[in-house]
């Protein structure tokens, strides 16, 4: 009688022990899925930021080279300007049109690359906040099945016991 009893619990204890393990491998299986994802989306966000940097520096040298432009052609308004009045009065003129729209042109440039930077940043925005809503679901995912593990392993624990219980009972009454 007690080696069928220690045979019983041996088996029992291997099966758990088995049953516990197949948990544990799952899970390690998820964690690494959850890691991968994490990776590429640090990847992506490395890739975005690197392309909004891009257009932060191409803004910069734009603006740079209107500033240098406007103060080259100020010169030489001024030098012209002690040399010949009438004339720089008709060069002024048409200048003045030409330029403004040059300025205008470049002005509607820039406040659309403004747009698009702005527009850029909302979207890093909201893929910083995808990416934080994941992980919490994912976290709590992970959280709900460790707690079903957790739970699944008790009531093995206590039936087992329970058999255990009923089987030395058992053997008493007999």
């Amino acid at each position: 009688m007690g080696s069928d009893s220690e045979s019983l619990l041996v088996c029992s204890k291997f099966h758990f022990e088995e049953k516990v393990l197949e948990k544990l491998v799952r899970l390690e299986h998820k964690m690494e899925l959850t890691e991968g994802k994490m990776k590429k989306w640090e990847d992506s966000f490395s890739s975005k930021l690197d392309k909004m940097d891009s257009a932060v520096r191409q803004t910069n040298e734009f603006v740079e080279s209107i500033g240098i432009i406007h103060a080259q052609e100020q010169l030489r308004f001024n030098d012209s300007y002690q040399e010949i009045v009438e004339r720089f009065k008709i060069q002024s003129k048409n200048a003045t049109n030409f330029y403004g729209e040059q300025m205008k042109i470049s002005l509607e440039s820039l406040s659309l690359r403004i747009q698009e930077f702005g527009v850029a940043e909302k979207n890093r925005q909201k893929a910083l906040e995808l990416m934080q809503y994941t992980l919490y679901q994912e976290q709590q995912r992970f959280n709900d099945s460790f707690d079903l593990i957790l739970e699944n392993f008790r009531l093995a624990s206590n039936e087992t016991i329970n058999e255990l219980i009923a089987t030395q009972q058992k053997g008493r009454i007999q």
